[in-house]
């Protein structure tokens, strides 16, 4: 059950019924980024047309993402699915490691959501980044996981904001046997299917995406 007033806390998975009894979980705890954060600038939106295909209007639209100069990294803001910004994911493309550090300053699952304006069809696509997330949400809504992991909370989210949509799980090639246990965990409670990829959305072009996700 996953209403708030229930004292039962759990999901179906596809193979039987699992139930857990809720549990008090600790506040989470929050770190929010305090440093400076500027828009882009013209080359940096160039980067992201040479390297992934997608244009200024993409970024602002649905990525406003934004930079963070006093670490050398791209900050991609991290959306509820009301719109309001939880967080940013601080994504470095200079060889710094880690890749990506994930500061939250309101409570919420790590999730960053990316609503189109005029789906194809009825359907969410679960992937990995960010940048997967825009370039799918010009045809259909997208969640980016930051991962390849779905928490309870996570899963609950999205049933709770999906509505009548299906929900197909697009990780990357390199993650497909973790795809197919995410559906084996939560197939049921989000009504969904696995893409198998060959190759990584954010490195297709658009016509790619559509074709490989049967997008009109």
């Amino acid at each position: 059950c996953f209403r708030d007033a229930c004292n039962a806390q759990g999901f179906i998975p596809a193979d039987g019924v699992t139930y857990t009894q809720r549990e008090t979980t600790a506040p989470v705890k929050l770190n929010p980024y305090k440093k400076t954060i500027i828009p882009l600038k013209a080359w940096q939106y160039c980067r992201f047309l040479v390297n992934n295909g997608l244009f200024t209007r993409d970024i602002d639209a649905r990525g406003r993402w934004r930079y963070a100069p006093e670490d050398n990294r791209y900050a991609f803001p991290i959306k509820a699915p009301q719109g309001n910004i939880r967080g940013y994911a601080l994504r470095s493309y200079s060889g710094a490691t880690p890749k990506s550090l994930t500061y939250m300053h309101e409570a919420g699952p790590k999730l960053s959501w990316y609503w189109c304006p005029n789906p194809s069809d009825q359907r969410i696509v679960l992937v990995e980044d960010q940048v997967s997330a825009v370039k799918v949400s010009r045809y259909a809504h997208c969640v980016a996981l930051l991962g390849t992991s779905i928490s309870p909370e996570a899963a609950t989210e999205i049933f709770k904001h999906k509505g009548k949509c299906h929900v197909q799980i697009a990780l990357d090639e390199d993650a497909i046997n973790t795809a197919y246990k995410l559906n084996r965990d939560y197939g049921l409670l989000l009504d969904s299917s696995v893409v198998h990829l060959r190759k990584d959305l954010k490195d297709m072009s658009y016509t790619q995406i559509r074709e490989k996700l049967n997008l009109c």
